[in-house]
């Protein structure tokens, strides 16, 4: 099977110690309430990294450190600033209301919150006020990508100590054990890509389609990338839920998810209203197969039209 061919090798890569994210620090951050671990409001540093998010003092001691590990969920709200006169709140409305909103600086601070929950099932709901508008959302994109990791990761290991495999093969699931298997890699299929917006709806059914139908054969063989892990990154970066991305910015997400292997693709509508696909199985960073292209039989569904993508680029 040419699927099984590339999911040994990527399989072969994930066995590489992945680059972590550099740290990234977010400066003028104030701890308010919520863990029982800090008695009092203090400002500090805000660091977050691929292990933890900890808020520092000058010297980078930390103050408070929490776990990507122990975090459930962020949000953030806004909060009044009460020093603001009733002139600068009316000039600022006076802003927003003329779309220049952006210039009116001050008069309100973000909070940011995470709800968190230990090992041992403690829950804890952490506040945080930001003193720079812009940074909170910089601050969840990069909590929300560190949690979206830990969640794949941890999947994957999950997936790969409770299942065995042939030595020398990916898992397919078997029982009898011949060694300690191997991680299953992890395989982004991204909706192909279209230059027409009218056949985006189509584009999606038939991705969720392939994305199903190689789940279905390859088992835990490979850790699929659901729908939703997809949406949920794409609109981390603010583009839309099932997004159709040309092969560059299909790259970047499944670097994103920390895919190994993509499966994206082209398509284009014929004149009698059916579909042609083009679409290849690439180890990210890595080597591309040769494409397949699959062309849309008369009366058949979409759904069908996928599995049977799917079924071209497993080989024979």
């Amino acid at each position: 099977m040419r699927l099984i061919i590339w999911l040994v090798l990527a399989a072969l890569l994930v066995t590489t110690p992945v680059v972590a994210q550099v740290d990234t620090a977010f400066k003028n951050v104030e701890y308010l309430t919520g863990t029982s671990r800090m008695q009092k409001k203090t400002k500090g540093t805000l660091i977050v990294s691929s292990i933890d998010v900890r808020l520092v003092d000058k010297k980078g001691a930390p103050y408070l450190v929490i776990p990507i590990a122990d975090i459930q969920s962020t949000n953030d709200t806004q909060v009044a600033d009460a020093n603001a006169s009733v002139a600068n709140k009316a000039k600022k409305g006076l802003l927003q209301r003329s779309g220049l909103g952006f210039l009116s600086g001050g008069g309100s601070k973000q909070k940011l919150i995470l709800s968190t929950k230990t090992s041992t099932g403690v829950e804890e709901v952490i506040e945080f006020q930001i003193h720079e508008q812009e940074a909170v959302r910089q601050i969840q994109a990069r909590i929300n990508s560190e949690v979206n990791i830990y969640k794949m990761t941890s999947r994957a290991a999950g997936s790969a100590s409770a299942d065995t495999g042939v030595s020398g093969a990916v898992p397919t699931g078997s029982t009898d054990s011949a060694g300690p298997p191997p991680v299953a890699p992890h395989l982004l299929v991204t909706n192909p890509f279209t230059s027409a917006a009218r056949d985006s709806a189509a584009a999606i059914q038939v991705g969720s389609a392939i994305r199903a139908a190689i789940q279905n054969f390859m088992g835990s063989g490979v850790q699929v990338v659901t729908q939703e892990q997809m949406n949920a990154a794409l609109q981390l970066y603010g583009y839309p839920a099932d997004a159709v991305l040309d092969s560059s910015l299909a790259v970047t997400l499944a670097k994103t998810v920390q895919a190994s292997v993509l499966v994206a693709g082209t398509m284009t509508k014929a004149n009698s209203g059916t579909y042609t696909v083009t679409a290849r199985l690439t180890v990210v960073d890595g080597e591309a197969s040769t494409p397949v292209t699959v062309v849309q039989q008369a009366d058949e569904s979409l759904t069908d039209f996928g599995r049977r993508i799917a079924e071209k680029l497993k080989g024979p």
